[in-house]
């Protein structure tokens, strides 16, 4: 070796792989900057979530809206053909299509028929009215199977 020479050893030196960055970030701050983008995420992913469920909220009742509109227009025509049923001209039309014929001015008849009398069964004597024996239900038949009484 040469004594001139002197190989000037920096005990700080470190290989490349282990050097530290140009630019240092503290662990902290770089703590604090992940902690804030994923409250960013979560608050992104909260706003998505609620307005999603807003907007199947709004279709739906538009779609119910459509459907009492359509109903509301249904019973408007039902009322209109029931109020031409009613119509005087209506009902004689159906009444000479029936075969029915005006009353006399003068009579008023009213014809009416009482229906036969049912027919009444008379009551058993009371030596037959003995119920007979209940049957288990499923739940009591299947645990009399199980664990018999001694």
């Amino acid at each position: 070796m040469n004594p001139q020479r002197v190989l000037f050893v920096d005990m700080h030196s470190r290989p490349a792989s282990l050097q530290r960055a140009a630019t240092r970030i503290d662990a902290r701050l770089f703590g604090l900057i992940l902690g804030l983008l994923s409250l960013l995420a979560l608050a992104a992913l909260l706003y998505l979530s609620q307005a999603g469920a807003a907007a199947e909220l709004r279709y739906a009742v538009r779609e119910r809206e459509r459907t009492a509109q359509r109903l509301q227009g249904r019973v408007a025509a039902l009322r209109c053909e029931i109020a031409q049923g009613e119509s005087i001209t209506s009902l004689e039309a159906r009444a000479q299509r029936l075969g029915l014929v005006d009353a006399p001015p003068g009579e008023h008849q009213v014809e009416y028929e009482a229906p036969a009398p049912a027919v009444v069964a008379s009551p058993l004597p009371a030596a037959s009215s003995a119920q007979p024996e209940a049957r288990p239900t499923p739940w009591e038949w299947l645990f009399s199977r199980l664990w018999p009484r001694r």
